[in-house]
């Protein structure tokens, strides 16, 4: 497993694992590994806090809630770099959001967009592009090691 203290824009975790089994089926495919993005500031609700914050789970089981592939997965073995994009439809069920405004404003649910991360001995590098609910864009460039 790899976690590493790696964002950007304010402080956050990425976590790395393998797989999940989901028990009820999959229906776009077993993740390569599984991805949580979150940032520090998010409360005990799904709802990321704060301009920047950002809940990003390959599978909810990572939240944890109940087991839900969200994304499609494919790895670039030349380049050692796993490309993650959601999966569109999954957006009603799955806990991805981001915040781009203040505490009254609602947090973007993750339509559609690209996560790539580059693995490198015990470092980790990537960068996301994320378009969620309202057309609102979400960008972030990701640097650490492993931890």
């Amino acid at each position: 497993m790899w976690k590493c203290n790696c964002f950007s824009r304010c402080q956050g975790t990425l976590v790395v694992s393998d797989e999940i089994i989901d028990p009820f089926g999959i229906t776009n495919g077993v993740n390569i590994l599984e991805v949580s993005l979150r940032s520090d500031d998010i409360p005990l609700s799904i709802m990321p806090d704060g301009i920047g914050g950002i809940t990003f789970v390959s599978n909810n089981a990572l939240f944890p809630r109940y087991s839900n592939d969200n994304v499609f997965e494919s790895f670039d073995s030349q380049t050692n770099t796993l490309y993650i994009r959601p999966d569109q439809n999954q957006s009603t069920a799955t806990v991805n959001a981001f915040s781009s405004g203040g505490i009254l404003s609602k947090a973007p649910t993750i339509l559609d967009g690209l996560m790539a991360l580059q693995f490198q001995n015990n470092a980790i590098s990537g960068s996301l592009n994320f378009l969620g609910t309202n057309n609102e864009n979400y960008s972030a460039n990701l640097s650490g090691v492993l931890i």
